[in-house]
């Protein structure tokens, strides 16, 4: 029976719970792929990154059903999807985050066509004793695209229906854990002890209640707080030097205590006074499981994009579709540069540099300069 989590208060306290366990590394996506299937009848729920170029998925977590040994689901889709997927993947790639396509809709027809899955698909569903799937994109920027796939017992619009409604919670949670989870991988590869990986990879980081007063914060952050120079501890409260920031950042809590912080709204830049290149600035419920506390609590996390000990960009050159002079604009512009400054540093006409620009971003899957510097924390190497 299909009972929406939306309707239910513990439910949605469970899911958030879940998803800061599987942040933390106590629990795995896969617990997170259990509760939903069990959620939404579904005889199955994977998340997978599916890579566009070589149309494999080799980060690949499902509920029960996919995990059984004798199961080939997995090995079917880690290693390559069927060429008859190919076309649906890219349909996928271009809809928006979140947005639930059915089989139909996935092989390119109108909402409610009938269709009839290929013989890969239909393997795969015979093993997961699903009738159809659905699907939808869960990352909104990058080049790789990570998706969710519901293997359900019916393929009727009522089922689709509640499944959108569902996603208006599920879609946020699951794309809070796959950034966070991937920013955190790359970063913290060689560490055992995942309490001391901020302060070893010099990132400021605090625990804030929803007033953004500090309750815990590490020694990168005190130092931070010390010179001024982008936040400041006045009342027991974080404050920019620019009353702007200050609302910006203060929006950013109200937007990840609503429970619809995606990664648009739950980051945004914090200007200097200095005049140096911004941080980014992060923010991430966190669920309170070890005291009694009745309001909630957020990890803020600052990344400086012109510290190249933290951001390489140089990690960007993983993606194999940059091009060296891309590298190197994509670098300036990490760094706080202007398009103008860009062409002047690199000796280059202003409609080059922007040319080079729009480039870069469009190959990347990046709206945005700060969706630029997001990807470049995930793509940087770990520091040693």
């Amino acid at each position: 029976m299909f009972q929406l989590i939306l309707s239910d208060p513990k439910r949605v306290a469970d899911l958030f719970e879940l998803s800061m366990s599987c942040i933390v590394g106590d629990r795995d996506l896969a617990d997170i792929c259990d509760f939903v299937a069990r959620s939404h009848d579904a005889t199955c729920f994977m998340v997978f990154e599916y890579d566009l170029k070589t149309h494999a998925s080799p980060k690949f977590h499902a509920s029960e059903a996919a995990r059984a040994d004798a199961n080939p689901v997995e090995d079917l889709i880690s290693h390559r999807s069927d060429p008859s997927d190919d076309e649906g993947y890219k349909t996928l790639s271009m809809a928006e985050a979140g947005q639930v396509i059915s089989e139909a809709e996935f092989a390119g027809l109108p909402r409610g066509s009938h269709y009839d899955p290929s013989p890969w698909a239909k393997r795969v569903m015979s093993w997961t004793g699903a009738a159809a799937r659905f699907g939808y994109r869960i990352n909104s920027f990058g080049p790789h695209m990570d998706v969710a796939v519901y293997h359900s017992r019916s393929d009727g619009e009522a089922y689709h229906c509640r499944l959108e409604d569902e996603t208006q919670l599920v879609h946020p949670v699951l794309a809070r854990i796959v950034e966070t989870q991937r920013t955190l991988h790359a970063l913290s590869r060689g560490y055992a002890i995942l309490l001391a990986l901020f302060d070893k990879l010099r990132f400021p980081v605090a625990f804030c209640d929803d007033e953004m007063a500090i309750l815990m914060e590490n020694t990168r952050f005190r130092e931070m707080l010390a010179d001024q120079d982008v936040l400041a501890n006045r009342s027991g409260r974080l404050v920019s030097p620019f009353s702007a920031s200050t609302v910006q950042l203060r929006e950013v809590f109200h937007s990840a205590r609503a429970g619809n912080g995606s990664a648009d709204t739950a980051t945004c830049l914090l200007p200097r006074r200095s005049g140096r290149a911004p941080l980014v600035a992060r923010v991430s419920e966190i669920r309170e499981t070890q005291v009694d506390r009745t309001r909630p609590v957020y990890l803020l996390l600052l990344a400086d994009p012109s510290d190249d000990t933290i951001i390489d960009p140089n990690g960007l050159r993983a993606f194999d579709v940059l091009s060296d002079a891309e590298v190197d604009v994509c670098s300036n512009i990490i760094c706080g540069l202007s398009t103008a400054e860009v062409a002047a540093l690199r000796n280059t006409t202003l409609e080059t540099a922007r040319s080079q620009v729009k480039s870069a971003l469009a190959k990347l899957g990046c709206r945005s300069r700060l969706d630029l510097a997001r990807l470049a924390i995930m793509a940087s190497t770990p520091v040693d």
